[in-house]
């Protein structure tokens, strides 16, 4: 405050404004009059806030001047950006005019591209028709051409094969003409005899090699049958010489040349030439995979041109090594069936290189198909997986040209499986083998089908595990799943199978046959002794229906035995049988019951068997009520 003071005193002192010098002069002689003091402290406050007042007003003022300054440079702006403003206006106005009239010259000339566009697509889609047709025409001429190129080569080894037949005759001639010329000069002083001049003998030949040059001259040209056939009946030349004298009349034939070297098969050249030049055509069917692959083989009917390349529980890296041998050629077409030996055994990143290098093997051939993995039915929970596997596996063979893959599991059901739940059975196979013709229509399958049987178990090759497994499960087709079949029974000759029936009071009663549910496969173990000669072995099972015939006990505790004899199966029988009712096990009788036993006649019909009937050793408790005990 002192300090504000002191400056506010500085500045009274320095303060040279008129009015306040005239006034402090008379506050001068105003305070020598009085002597008051108080008059000039209250002069000095007013002077401090005029003087403060005054301060604040030149402040302003000079504010008021810049401002004032400021104003009117802004004014000046003010109207150079007006101006400038207007000028812009009118250049935006020429722009947009000059757009608008680019814009129409533009969209006429879109409209005149377009035009030009659709004709040009008109014309390339008249161009393509014309190429494709092109190609077309120039594929049927290439065929044609091939095709007569065939027929050439076929005539070409015809023309061949007669003339060396040819020169057989003439050979053969020559040497019938030296025997010719004895009888010749015998006959000659007969005035009867008539003499067979030898070069009319020779002109069948001439007329023939005249007629093959013809042939080789013309050999382009494609209607040749006739003059084909006419050479083979110039062949069959009449060489025969009739001897006649005034006192006997004697015919010499003369030896007629070998059969098996004029005479050629009809067809055979055709037939070899047309299945050549279908593998050329066509190429092979080669069929990779493990014992799915196996199995599929087996079943096809016809398996010419079909290959197989293929190794039960086998995986994909053994696939790679099968094939790293085979040439593969761009006419050949590819099955592949592989990837359930994979299953949480190999790791992705080397199912994916193994996959990539069995297609950069395959990726030449004409067509190839991928057959993902099959469901499993004897561990669902690991069909999820399945599902997830056989996704990668197809968007990794979706990158690949030429590459298709087939997905089964939509189609093939649990019915369609063996007991296993792994393998497919009969009806799958079918299954499979229709989708597969009509997914992959190859002339190979298309003619072809699938056997109903299980003969082709020999036709396609197996490791142990896989034929153990086939023996494990022989009737692999059925539709449901079975239990744990029956221990099996004792090996023995002959075995009463009465007292079973006793004890439930069937008797007179056919036995029922058994649940198809709980087959008992182990009977043709009985009776093994009697059948040691037979084409098949022991351990073929006959149990699918199998009806046991037995007659029932009437009078007697203890029933006598009852033999029990397998048909006889011819060697021409199936390796298993197709349909659910097999031959029958019949029980007959033994000759030793007192008195003849109505027999119950069997649903199926009964092969009777050309071995022996060896008797029982076994000895039977007599009956107390029998007239006559059975024989020991």
């Amino acid at each position: 405050m002192m300090n504000t003071r002191k400056k506010i005193k500085e500045m009274l002192e320095n303060f040279d404004d008129e009015v306040y010098t005239l006034q402090k002069a008379e506050l001068k002689k105003i305070h020598e009059q009085y002597q008051d003091n108080r008059i000039t402290e209250v002069f000095d406050n007013i002077c401090e806030k005029w003087i403060v007042t005054h301060n604040e007003l030149n402040e302003a003022n000079e504010k008021y001047r810049t401002l004032s300054e400021e104003y009117r440079e802004c004014d000046n702006d003010k109207s150079g950006m007006t101006g400038k403003i207007s000028e812009l206006n009118t250049r935006v106005e020429k722009l947009i005019d000059d757009y608008n009239t680019d814009t129409d010259s533009l969209k006429d000339e879109i409209l005149a591209q377009n035009y030009k566009m659709e004709c040009l697509n008109s014309n390339y889609k008249k161009l393509e028709r014309e190429l494709e047709a092109e190609r077309v025409h120039v594929e049927d001429h290439m065929k044609e051409t091939q095709k007569r190129n065939d027929e050439n080569k076929g005539l070409q080894l015809t023309i061949e094969a007669l003339q060396k037949t040819i020169l057989q005759l003439e050979k053969k001639e020559k040497d019938n003409s030296e025997d010719q010329s004895n009888l010749h000069y015998d006959s000659i002083n007969d005035l009867n005899n008539t003499i067979t001049n030898p070069d009319l003998l020779y002109s069948g030949s001439f007329s023939i090699s005249n007629r093959m040059n013809d042939i080789q001259n013309n050999q382009s040209k494609l209607n040749i049958t006739d003059a084909v056939e006419e050479i083979l009946q110039d062949i069959n030349i009449d060489n025969t010489l009739t001897e006649e004298s005034t006192f006997h009349t004697e015919e010499t034939p003369i030896r007629q040349a070998n059969p098996e070297i004029m005479r050629v098969p009809p067809g055979s050249e055709d037939i070899c030439l047309a299945e050549e030049l279908l593998e050329q055509q066509n190429g092979s069917l080669h069929l990779i995979g493990d014992s799915h692959a196996n199995r599929f083989y087996g079943c096809l009917k016809i398996k010419d041109h079909i290959k197989l390349h293929g190794k039960g529980g086998g995986r994909v890296t053994d696939m790679v090594e099968m094939c790293k041998d085979i040439d593969f050629l761009p006419v050949d077409s590819v099955i592949v069936i592989v990837g359930s030996n994979d299953l949480f055994r190999t790791p992705w990143d080397q199912m994916k290189q193994s996959y990539q290098e069995l297609v950069q093997k395959v990726k030449n051939c004409k067509d190839v198909t991928f057959v993902l993995i099959f469901n499993r039915y004897d561990k669902s929970h690991l069909n999820k997986h399945i599902l997830k596997l056989n996704t990668k596996i197809r968007k990794l063979l979706e990158s690949f040209p030429n590459i298709k893959t087939m997905c089964t599991n939509s189609y093939l059901k649990w019915h369609h499986f063996n007991n296993d739940g792994v393998h497919l059975n009969i009806t799958g196979q079918c299954k499979l083998f229709e989708k597969i013709k009509s997914f992959k229509k190859h002339q190979y399958l298309l003619n072809n089908e699938v056997i109903h049987s299980m003969n082709h178990s020999k036709h396609h090759t197996q490791n142990r595990n896989e034929v153990k497994s086939r023996r494990k499960h022989n009737s692999n087709f059925r539709a449901e799943k079975t239990e744990n079949r029956r221990s099996p029974p004792r090996n023995s000759v002959s075995r009463n199978f009465n007292t079973d029936y006793f004890r439930q009071n069937k008797m007179n009663q056919i036995p029922p046959r058994f649940n198809k549910k709980k087959r008992s496969g182990n009977f043709d173990k009985i009776n093994t002794s009697i059948d040691r000669n037979r084409t098949r072995s022991s351990s073929t099972r006959y149990d699918q229906g199998t009806t046991i015939q037995c007659v029932p006990e009437y009078q007697y505790e203890y029933p006598p035995n009852i033999q029990i004899h397998r048909p006889y199966v011819p060697p021409s029988y199936p390796y298993a049988p197709t349909h659910h009712t097999c031959l029958p096990y019949t029980c007959i009788p033994h000759p030793s019951m007192p008195f003849p036993h109505p027999t119950i006649p069997s649903p199926h019909p009964t092969i009777s068997s050309p071995h022996p009937t060896i008797p029982s050793p076994h000895s039977t408790k007599p009956s107390p009520h029998s007239p006559i005990s059975p024989p020991h």
